[in-house]
């Protein structure tokens, strides 16, 4: 509860009169904040929107976004986020099955009211924050969280990375997913710091990405591994990266496995460390790296208080890997299975199994080497894509790498290898299977090399490595 208050004290006492959410028109303290949140609680209840209701919410105005995930949890109603990609024929799809007492698919400015003398308070022991994502399978899912675990969560991740009232944080994700919600949003108001709400990124925002970071002396950043790949082969002034390294002290990188290639490459160009994280919307975040632990650069870090470990060896397997379960403070409260038209009500009190391959160190640090459904027998040998990846993506011009299992008469299993290079015209790639036949095992040598021209990639920057076949 103590979390709570201190949410509420954030918004109406402690930060009335200090900036909380900047946007490039305007700034907003602590009680322009709490205005914001009456006319909308204002405007839901005008619409009929009562405590142990549920609205599903979606827009592309990410600060309303914000407004409306306070005010409707304010009167006490559960809420659904939904991603700001879906079409418009996916929302009304989606509320046909789920049925929510209020939808809201904002693509307009609302007619609020000038009600702004009432007072709220927040209450949200009761309150469940629901997100929509494939999980762990490719079967929809959606995932139910109490809001008072995500800002215990985010409270956690504070200690654990040190965020103070001086943070910064520049928020350029999604809020239709876990991450932009409560990495990049309840995470840096729950350390009394401000949160700078830039345009979401794209390949076009990025060009402007290091300005924005140097004129609103942005501190702390959650990226993606692709937009931190990206952003690494931009070109940038000494004098910029300079301007950069004063301001930007923290980097966080999530939501898909950061390649060490990737990380090496832009940490070598901007001399700033990146500090990689692992969660699921399932259990949230669950490991970080330290900043002074440098020798910590193949884990995803040391787990957050709260945050139960076991791995499920197979007997068969005489190493220290295995299945990565998870139980914690943080898990979800249950979930929702898309079956026949319909969402079915499942509960998780057990283990959760997160499908992720690996094992803790000797500094009780988090290592995860791969997917279970991604490991393949090759020759009776397992074989982890993850592993393979990063041994190519040390090949000199290959920025980005895939690989796809296949099936094969000689050996059960194979895969090949798709790549994108800094310049086709200039990559020999009979030399890169030279260097497979000289260097590496015939087990990892490749059915076949493609060069792709980009990837197609999900919102959270991961390859759809399914479609790559079809083409």
């Amino acid at each position: 509860m103590k979390n709570i208050q201190k949410f509420n004290e954030i918004l109406n006492i402690k930060n009335a009169n200090n900036i909380i959410i900047k946007t490039r028109y305007k700034n907003y303290k602590g009680k322009d904040l709490v205005k914001e949140i009456i006319k909308r609680i204002d405007y839901l209840s005008n619409n009929g929107l009562k405590k142990n209701q549920t609205i599903l919410f979606k827009t592309t105005n990410r600060l309303e976004y914000f407004f409306f995930l306070i005010s409707s949890s304010a009167i006490g109603a559960d809420f659904i986020s939904i991603s700001e990609n879906y079409s418009n024929e996916e929302f009304n799809a989606i509320q046909k099955i789920i049925k929510p007492s209020q939808k809201l698919n904002l693509t307009y400015d609302l007619k609020l009211s000038n009600i702004t003398e009432k007072k709220f308070k927040l209450n949200l022991k009761n309150i469940n924050v629901l997100f929509l994502t494939s999980g762990s399978t490719s079967t929809p899912k959606m995932i139910s969280h109490k809001f008072e675990k995500l800002i215990h969560n985010a409270v956690n991740f504070n200690h654990k990375v040190n965020l103070k009232e001086s943070t910064v944080f520049y928020h350029l994700l999604p809020v239709g997913y876990m991450a932009g919600v409560l990495n990049s949003f309840l995470s840096p108001i729950m350390s009394g710091g401000s949160v700078y709400l830039s345009e979401l990124f794209s390949p076009r925002s990025s060009l402007k990405f290091w300005d924005e970071i140097i004129k609103y002396k942005i501190n702390t950043v959650w990226l993606t591994p692709s937009i931190l790949n990206l952003l690494s082969r931009l070109p940038v002034s000494d004098n910029k990266k300079k301007l950069v390294k004063k301001y930007l002290k923290k980097i966080f990188v999530g939501t898909a496995p950061l390649y060490l290639q990737i990380r090496q490459s832009f940490e070598e160009k901007f001399k700033i460390r990146c500090l990689e994280s692992f969660g699921m919307t399932e259990c949230m975040i669950v490991s970080i790296q330290k900043y002074k632990d440098k020798s910590d650069n193949k884990t995803v870090g040391e787990l957050l208080k709260g945050v139960n470990i076991k791995i499920k060896k197979n007997h068969k397997n005489k190493n220290q890997y295995g299945e990565i379960l998870i139980k914690s403070k943080f898990m979800m409260k249950e979930y929702f299975i898309h079956k026949k038209d319909q969402y079915i009500k499942k509960t998780s009190n057990d283990w959760f199994k997160t499908g992720d391959i690996g094992y803790i160190d000797s500094k009780q640090r988090l290592n995860i080497t791969g997917r279970i459904k991604d490991i393949f027998i090759k020759g009776g040998i397992n074989l982890s894509p993850k592993y393979l990846e990063n041994v190519f993506l040390s090949y000199p011009n290959i920025l980005e790498v895939a690989i796809v299992v296949i099936k094969s008469k000689n050996f059960g299993e194979d895969f090949k290898l798709f790549i994108k290079v800094k310049n086709k015209n200039n990559f020999n790639l009979n030399k890169l299977y030279s260097f497979c036949k000289l260097n590496l095992n015939n087990l990892y040598h490749p059915q076949e090399i493609i060069i792709v021209k980009n990837f197609e990639k999900t919102i959270s920057g991961k390859i759809k490595k399914n479609l790559l076949l079809t083409k």
